[in-house]
Order: C-alpha cells, then structure tokens, then sequence
C-alpha cells in the first residue's frame, strides 16, 4: 500500500464517518498506527472495502472496530459450498442425532459459516433425511446466501435468533479475522 493510497482511504471514511477522523497531538501516531494495521494490503482492495465499509455502515456502535471491519472485508470467506456439505456430513457421521452440540463445537472450530448453514436448515433434520440429495440442495442453497452476507459484511451471523427487527449488529457478526486467528492458535484450522 502506498501513502497516497491510505491517504484517499481516509479521504473516503472521513468523508462518511467525520467521527473517526483523530484530532489532537496524537493524531500523527494514530495514523501511523492505522498504516501499520492495514500493511499487506494493496491500494484498490483497500479503497475497495473503506468504500463498502462508508455505503454499508451508516452508524458505528461503541467497540466497534472499523478497521477490523475493513480488514475483515478485505478477506472475503474462501470456503466453497463442497467444503461445507463435507463438514455437515461428517459431522452427522462422527456425532449422529443425539449429540448436536458436540457436533456444533465441532463446526464451529473448523468453519463458522457452515455451522450457521447447518443451525439454518437444522441438524437434526439433516440427521433424519432419506434423501441425501435434496439435504445438498438445502446446503447449497443457504450457503450460498450465507457466504454472501459473510463476505459483504466481513463475518458470519451465527444464528438468525441474533436478528434485531431484520437487522444484524455488528457485535452479532463473529469476526472471520478472530475466528481465524483463534483457531490457528488452537491447531484447529487444517484439520
């Protein structure tokens, strides 16, 4: 990333979120920060997700983050509809019918977007299914929603019950960037 390019970044966000812009002798060593947090990123995919990030958060919260949001925004969810049937089926195999919240815990350490496509059409149901093909439909149908949201809003809603009148706050996203992060630090992510 180039300063230049930062530096239209923050034009942007300051231009939506005039709040966030630091103010006071301190602000010199926020932006460096700031710079520090976003190295490893290129110009556009930058300016790519400030700009999603300013047209779809109109408001910031308290403990917010914006720039995990951002950066969350910038690492769109790599997982394909094929990883996520084989986790659902193997959990179904490893745990059956009666231990779903084993099998959850499961999903949850090797992939928060499938164990949210798994509680949307329902565990237990999978589990008592004839018919494995309409199951994958069911799974390719809501994974394919569910990766969207995960990918425009940078995380994965774990369950529509976090729902507030048809509106997710970003404190009922669980960050991709933390549950990543979380996982590697517990060896659980290639298994």
């Amino acid at each position: 990333m180039t300063q230049d390019g930062f530096k239209k970044a923050l034009a942007l966000l300051f231009s939506v979120h005039p709040q966030l812009e630091p103010k006071g002798k301190d602000a010199g060593f926020i932006y460096g920060a700031w710079l520090r947090m976003f190295c490893g990123l290129e110009d556009k995919q930058l300016l790519n997700a400030v700009a999603e990030f300013c047209s779809t958060h109109e408001k910031l919260y308290p403990g917010d983050s914006w720039i995990a949001i951002v950066r969350n925004m910038c690492a769109p969810v790599s997982e394909t509809c094929g990883d996520c049937h084989e986790l659902i089926i193997t959990a179904v195999h490893k745990f059956g019918y009666a231990r779903a919240k084993e099998a959850f815990e499961w999903l949850e350490d090797r992939s928060p977007l499938t164990a949210a496509v798994c509680r949307r059409i329902g565990y237990q149901d999978i589990c008592m299914s004839e018919n494995l093909d309409v199951v994958r439909g069911q799974i390719r149908a809501v994974f394919v929603e569910e990766k969207a949201r995960a990918d425009k809003l940078g995380g994965v809603l774990r369950s529509a019950q976090d729902l507030n009148n048809g509106s997710i706050a970003n404190s009922a996203l669980l960050q991709l960037a933390e549950k990543t992060s979380a996982n590697m630090k517990k060896g659980v992510v290639s298994e």
